[in-house]
C-alpha cells in the first residue's frame, strides 16, 4: 500500500519538479495524429458532446449533463445516488466508460457511477455505439463513452478560470483551473469542491402524501493536475492524476418505512503516464501506464459497516505505421493487472489480463474506408474468444455517406460475480464471459454549404448477446449463472443544425430519436413481451440555442418513454413515461483580458414527477445561477 501511495504521489509532484527546469530552445512540434477512435472507427456512430453543454454543466456530475443532452440512457438511484450508463439497450457493465484510455468499469462490480464524475474534471466527451472490445477491451458491447481531461498545449499565455454555482437544494459548486506553459512545458491544475442538500419536495405515490427527501446531501472535492513535456522534438512525455473523495448520503426509497441514515465514502486515485515518440514519419510509438486505486465504505448506521478497495495496473504499448496516406496500422499489447478485496470476498482477489491487438484503416478506390480489427485476449492463463471487426465508410455522393459495421465483443464476469460469498448469496467461479454480436448499417446526409449547415444520420442496429450473467435464486440462495441470451435492436436517428441570421446572430439546434427493442425472445418474436427491466423503448431530446452578440438562450427538451421494472413487465409497477423541459439563458462581458460569464437555468420547467428508478424520486423545478470568470 505504501508503495503504490508514493508512486500516485509521484505522479502529482513530478510536474512541480519538471516546471522549475527552464529552456528557451524552441522545438519542433510534436507530431500529432488523430485519435484511435477517429482512425479505426470510421464506420463507427459518433456522438461528440458540445463544449458548450460542458461548460453550461460544469457544476453537474457527467450522469445529469447525459441524461439530457446524450442519446442513451442514463440508469439512476436518485440526484445523488448510483447513476450508470446504458447504450443501445445492454447493461452498464457492457458500456466502457474510458477516461484518457484508461477503463474506468470497475472489476467489482463491473460498472462506474457517473455521479462521481464532475463534468468540472471533463474537456470532452464522446459516445462510441456498438460493439468495440477490439479496441477498448472486455465491457464495450454496447459501445463506449470516451472522456478527456485538457490536451497538452504549448507556447500560450497564463490562463486562470474561476467557476461559481449556486442552485435549489442546497446546491453549490466551486472550482479553480489554472494554465500556463513554455515552448517545453505545459501545465494546468484545477481543483473543484461541490455540496448540496437534495431536500426537494415529492408526492410519494406510495404513501399518497407529500414528503421532502431526507438524507440526501452529497459532498465531492477533488483536483486534477496536467503536465505535458516535450523531451525531444519528436517525444513527449504526460502526466495526469486525479483525486476525488466523495461523501454520499443514501435515502430511503419511497415505499420504505423506516428513515434512512446510510453513507458511503468513496476516494479514489487515478494516474496516467503517457509517451509518445515519433520514430520516423510513418512510425509512432505509443506507451501509456495507467493506475487506479478505489476505497469504499458503507455504513448504514445500523448493522452493517462493510469495506472494499480495489486496486489496477494497465500498461499498453502500441506502434502505429503510417506508409502511405491511405494506410494506417496498429499493433499494441496490453497488460492489466488487477485486485480487489470486500469484506464479502473473505480474501484478497487478483487477476491478470494480456491482450495482443491490430487495427488497420485503409482508403481504397479514393473512397472506400475500410476499418479491419482483432484481438486476442489470456485471462489468468485462459484464452478467451477471439474478436473480430470490420467497417465500411463510403461516400457516395459529397452530401450522402453509407456505413456499416459488424463486430465481436465480450464482458469478463466481475470479481462480486466470481467470489461474492455473504447472506443469502454467493459467486460461481465457473462463470464463462459473456460473448456478442453486434451489426449495424446507417447513413449519413450533410450539406456543404455555409453557413448555414445540416446534418442528418440514421443507424439499424441489431445485438445478440450469449451467456448473459444473471443472478438467480438457487436452492434459497441467489448466484449468478450464464443463464439467458439477450437480443436488442432498434433505430437511432439524429438531426443537427445552424442557421446564421447575420454576421452577430445565429441558431443552433438538434434532435436525436431512439428506437430500443431488448428481450430475451427472439428477433421472429419481434413485438412479444418482456423488453428487459428499465430500458424504455421510446427515447428523444430536442435542443435549440440562439446566440446574439454576447447573449444566449436556449431550451432542452427530452423524454423518456415507459420502462418496465420487473422481468414479467407488469403494467402496475411500470415507471410513467416523461418528459423534462429546461431553459438556459447567459450573457458573456468582456474586458481586455477579463471575461465574465452569467448563466441561469431552470430545469423540470412543469415541475413534472418522475422516477429514473423505482421508488426513487426525482426533484420537480429547480434552478441553477453560473458565473465563470476568466483571465487570459
Amino acid at each position: 500500500m505504501q508503495q503504490r501511495r508514493a508512486l500516485l504521489w509521484l505522479l502529482i509532484a513530478l510536474p512541480h519538479t519538471l516546471w522549475a527546469q527552464q529552456d528557451s530552445l524552441w522545438l519542433t512540434p510534436v507530431d500529432v495524429t488523430a485519435s484511435r477512435m477517429e482512425t479505426y472507427s470510421a464506420a463507427d456512430k459518433t456522438v461528440t458532446i458540445d463544449s458548450t453543454y460542458l461548460t453550461l454543466n460544469d457544476g453537474n456530475s457527467i450522469a445529469m449533463l447525459l441524461s439530457k443532452l446524450g442519446p442513451l440512457n442514463i440508469r439512476s438511484y436518485g440526484i445523488g445516488g448510483l447513476s450508470t450508463a446504458s447504450l443501445r439497450g445492454t447493461g452498464s457493465n457492457q458500456t466502457a466508460i474510458l477516461w484518457e484510455g484508461i477503463n474506468l468499469q470497475s472489476q467489482m462490480n463491473g460498472s462506474l457511477d457517473l455521479n462521481l464524475v464532475p463534468t468540472f474534471m471533463i474537456d470532452n466527451i464522446s459516445i462510441q455505439y456498438g460493439g468495440s472490445s477490439t479496441l477498448n477491451g472486455s465491457g464495450a458491447m454496447g459501445g463506449s463513452i470516451q472522456m478527456n481531461s485538457q490536451p497538452s498545449r504549448y507556447n500560450t499565455p497564463f490562463f486562470l478560470s474561476l467557476h461559481e454555482q449556486l442552485g435549489s437544494f442546497g446546491l453549490q459548486s466551486h472550482g479553480l483551473k489554472i494554465q500556463t506553459s513554455t515552448n517545453k512545458l505545459s501545465y494546468s491544475i484545477r481543483g473543484y469542491y461541490k455540496q448540496a442538500d437534495n431536500d426537494f419536495d415529492f408526492y410519494n405515490r406510495f404513501t399518497q402524501v407529500d414528503e421532502i427527501q431526507r438524507n440526501a446531501q452529497v459532498k465531492q472535492y477533488g483536483l486534477l493536475s496536467s503536465l505535458s513535456y516535450r523531451i525531444t522534438p519528436k517525444g513527449e512525455l504526460t502526466i495526469k492524476y486525479w483525486h476525488q473523495d466523495n461523501d454520499t448520503h443514501i435515502p430511503k426509497t419511497a415505499g420504505a418505512g423506516t428513515p434512512s441514515n446510510a453513507v458511503q465514502f468513496d476516494s479514489f486515485h487515478r494516474g496516467v503516464l503517457r509517451y509518445q515518440q515519433t520514430l520516423h514519419p510513418t512510425l509512432r510509438l505509443y506507451y501509456q501506464l495507467g493506475i487506479l486505486d478505489h476505497a469504499l465504505i458503507y455504513d448504514d448506521k445500523i448493522n452493517t459497516l462493510s469495506h472494499s478497495s480495489s486496486f489496477s495496473t494497465i500498461n499498453e504499448a502500441r506502434l502505429d505505421y503510417n506508409p502511405t496516406p491511405y494506410i494506417a496500422l496498429e499493433l499494441g499489447i496490453n497488460h492489466t493487472f488487477e485486485n480487489g478485496h470486500s469484506d464479502s470476498y473473505g480474501q484478497l482477489e487478483n487477476r491478470h489480463r494480456t491482450a495482443l491487438f491490430l487495427s488497420t484503416h485503409l482508403s481504397l478506390l479514393s473512397k472506400l474506408e475500410l476499418n479491419l480489427s482483432a484481438r486476442q485476449s489470456i485471462i489468468d492463463g485462459k484464452t478467451v474468444p477471439f474478436l473480430p471487426s470490420i467497417g465500411l465508410s463510403y461516400p457516395v455522393s459529397s452530401w450522402l455517406d453509407l456505413k456499416s459495421k459488424v463486430a465481436k465483443s465480450y464482458r469478463i464476469p466481475t470479481f462480486n460475480d466470481l467470489y461474492w460469498s455473504g447472506s443469502g448469496a454467493i459467486g460461481n467461479p465457473d462463470l464463462a464471459p459473456e460473448e456478442g454480436m453486434s451489426y449495424e448499417i446507417g447513413y449519413l446526409l450533410h450539406s456543404n454549404s455555409t453557413p448555414n449547415q445540416i446534418r442528418y444520420e440514421g443507424t439499424v442496429f441489431y445485438n445478440h448477446i450469449q451467456d448473459w450473467i444473471q443472478w438467480k435464486e438457487v436452492s434459497s440462495v441467489w448466484t449468478p449463472i450464464n443463464l439467458q441470451e439477450i437480443w436488442t435492436y432498434g433505430i437511432e436517428q439524429s438531426i443537427s443544425g445552424s442557421y446564421r441570421f447575420s454576421s452577430t446572430s445565429h441558431l443552433s439546434t438538434g434532435a436525436n430519436y431512439q428506437l430500443t427493442i431488448a428481450t430475451p425472445n427472439s428477433p421472429n418474436q419481434l413485438w412479444t413481451k418482456p423488453q428487459l427491466s428499465y430500458t424504455p423503448m421510446h427515447q428523444g431530446n430536442l435542443y435549440l440555442t440562439y446566440h446574439w452578440q454576447a447573449f444566449h438562450a436556449g431550451t432542452n427538451l427530452a423524454y423518456t418513454g415507459k420502462q418496465y421494472t420487473d422481468e414479467g413487465n407488469i403494467e402496475i409497477r411500470a415507471l410513467d413515461p416523461y418528459l423534462l423541459i429546461d431553459l438556459n439563458a447567459g450573457y458573456q462581458f468582456r474586458l481586455q483580458q477579463h471575461t465574465i460569464a452569467l448563466t441561469a437555468q431552470v430545469k423540470n420547467l412543469f415541475n413534472t414527477s418522475y422516477e429514473v428508478r423505482r421508488a426513487y424520486p426525482m426533484p420537480g423545478i429547480n434552478y441553477q445561477f453560473n458565473l465563470v470568470y476568466k483571465f487570459n
